[in-house]
């Protein structure tokens, strides 16, 4: 419980701390529904497990049923929740302003800068789909998925080369940044009926 209210009480303060900016009000939101939501649960179950004989049947019973029917909070709607994460899939001074004081890896091989670099791209392609989905609508091209149509739009000068070529390394940059380890078969293979190898087998084996 202490842990929320510290947290729903940081929340406020730096809220009040920034100037009670407008754009960060429904982060702010958010955050003190989440916590006040975590508080309530934490005392439900502070009543529910208190096992003093004289007052555990009160506070099992009325007092928990009480504080059930007088929610003080509701969890974040999902419209809220939607706005909250448009904006952090969103690059720009919004996004950076709750976030201050992290690093960010320049170096698109770092994991970090990979995905940063990724969804600057990407956001940036949007708009070229945008115009390919607006004249797929118009039928002035094809109807598909519009990087499937992305030579096409280019022929019928609803993109530009420089549109074409954005959305190409948009789409290399997203491949990239959700591409995962490969492993060979043979490392999944060894189990308890074949070992990895000691340095202790290894020895046996030289001697043998």
């Amino acid at each position: 419980v202490l842990s929320w209210m510290y947290l729903a009480t940081a929340t406020l303060h730096r809220f009040e701390a920034e100037g009670r900016r407008r754009d960060h009000l429904a982060f702010a939101e958010w955050a003190l529904k989440h916590a006040f939501k975590q508080i309530e649960e934490a005392f439900d179950g502070i009543y529910a497990n208190i096992d003093i004989p004289v007052v555990k049947p009160l506070f099992s019973g009325p007092i928990r049923w009480w504080a059930r029917m007088n929610s003080f909070d509701t969890p974040a709607s999902d419209r809220l929740g939607r706005q909250i994460a448009k904006a952090l899939m969103t690059p720009g001074e919004l996004r950076d302003s709750i976030t201050p004081n992290i690093f960010i890896p320049a170096d698109k091989q770092e994991a970090l800068g990979r995905y940063e670099h990724a969804l600057k791209l990407v956001t940036e392609a949007n708009e070229v789909y945008r115009k390919i989905v607006k004249a797929s609508k118009q039928k002035k091209i094809s109807r598909g998925k519009p990087f499937k149509l992305l030579d096409e739009a280019l022929k019928a000068e609803v993109i530009t080369k420089e549109d074409y070529d954005l959305v190409k390394k948009a789409e290399a940059a997203r491949h990239d940044a959700i591409l995962v380890d490969s492993f060979d078969l043979a490392d999944f293979q060894t189990n308890l009926l074949t070992p990895h190898e000691t340095a202790e087998t290894r020895a046996n084996a030289a001697n043998s």
